[in-house]
């Protein structure tokens, strides 16, 4: 969605040069971020995630890190059909490209906020922290994300390029660390304030007590999420703009 945007109110460079003006989709010209009012993200890993980062640090054995034989298990089970495949499509067309956070990193310093855009974010969280600074999932987490909650709420390190990765990683819902489901990097933001909610920037949801699977009503662990999305709907439809601000 965040792509989507930046296309709509800037367009796309490249895709002008290559494409003659006859034949080229109106979407690629930019000058339409009028007709976006806001942006919800639900625990969306938009500084990357490091479920990927820890498997190509040779600092780190993910291996190593101990989680029941069951929770591998399904950890193999999630994890199959998601890497690329031999159809000829170009890596960076894979969503697993952006999940590095290197790559996250690139994509959020060209996706800015639009000023007239409100902007909101949904983390969660499904672990715990432990006295010596790891995080361990929290019961109830769906079996699918135990592994690698667990992978993930220890590793520390850093990323091909040289970026840190500290404690301040380790929470996670299961597959995303809370962190990087708050903000972009640089991005402005702050903790939602319902009574005051600004455009062009982040407004922040407390952490959903939840796992990754939470907010699409659960996994194997169902609950009704009706009234979550009732009241995010009625929050977001007090701030409408009237139809004379739309193109």
């Amino acid at each position: 969605m965040r792509m989507f945007s930046e296309l709509l109110a800037h367009g796309d460079a490249d895709e002008r040069a290559a494409t003659p003006p006859d034949s080229m989709s109106p979407f690629f010209a930019g000058g339409m971020e009028k007709r976006l009012h806001s942006i919800v993200t639900l625990a969306s890993p938009m500084n990357g995630t490091t479920a990927y980062d820890m498997f190509e640090d040779p600092g780190f054995d993910p291996a190593g890190v101990k989680v029941p034989r069951w929770s591998k298990v399904l950890a193999k089970m999630m994890s199959l059909g998601t890497g690329p495949r031999p159809d000829g499509r170009d890596l960076r067309d894979y969503a697993g490209w952006d999940m590095h956070l290197d790559r996250a990193r690139e994509l959020n310093e060209r996706m800015k906020p639009l000023a007239g855009v409100y902007y909101f974010s949904v983390p969660c969280s499904a672990t715990v922290r432990k006295t010596d600074g790891t995080y361990q999932p929290k019961r109830g987490i769906e079996p699918l994300f135990a592994a690698r909650s667990r992978q993930i709420g220890v590793y520390s390190g850093a990323t091909a390029k040289g970026m840190p990765v500290d404690e301040s990683w380790r929470e996670n819902d299961g597959l995303v660390n809370t962190l990087s489901a708050t903000a972009p990097a640089g991005a402005p933001s702050k903790p939602l304030d319902r009574e005051n909610i600004e455009r062009g920037l982040w407004n922040i949801f407390p952490a959903v007590d939840g796992d990754h699977m939470w907010l699409q009503g659960g996994l194997l662990h169902k609950h009704d999420i009706r009234p979550f999305y009732l009241d995010l709907l009625t929050m977001i439809s007090r701030t409408a703009r009237h139809p004379s601000e739309i193109e």
